[in-house]
């Protein structure tokens, strides 16, 4: 899989969402992606990265999480890479990967143990 450019790695992960081997093979093109140089993936392949990761339902932060930096640094660095269809592959991802949920949970626990208050 490391040998696979980026973009047909994420489609195999993508596809294989049904096999037996799938959340396997999604996993290691996740680890695998996140091992990549920032430069070496579009944000159309994080948006498709993170919609693989949903329907294979791996919600673990350690996959998600750096993909969601990785999008946010390449839409703040260079706008001309945000489409509408690449946000609204990422937002409807995260969404049923529970990212939001998530994240707004530990925002609400830090606030409640903040000395401000």
């Amino acid at each position: 899989l490391s040998c696979m450019p980026p973009r047909h790695a994420i489609r195999l992960a993508g596809s294989l969402c049904w096999a037996a081997e799938g959340v396997e093979i999604g996993q290691r093109v996740a680890e695998d992606m996140l091992s990549k140089p920032p430069e070496a993936l579009t944000a159309r392949d994080v948006a498709l990265l993170l919609g693989a990761l949903a329907r294979l339902e791996l919600r673990q932060a350690d996959f998600w999480a750096p993909l969601l930096w990785l999008l946010h640094c390449k839409f703040w660095d260079r706008p001309e890479t945000c489409d509408l269809a690449t946000a609204s592959m990422a937002l409807d991802a995260l969404s049923r990967l529970g990212c939001f949920e998530i994240l707004a949970n530990k925002r609400q626990a830090a606030e409640e143990t903040s000395p401000l208050g």
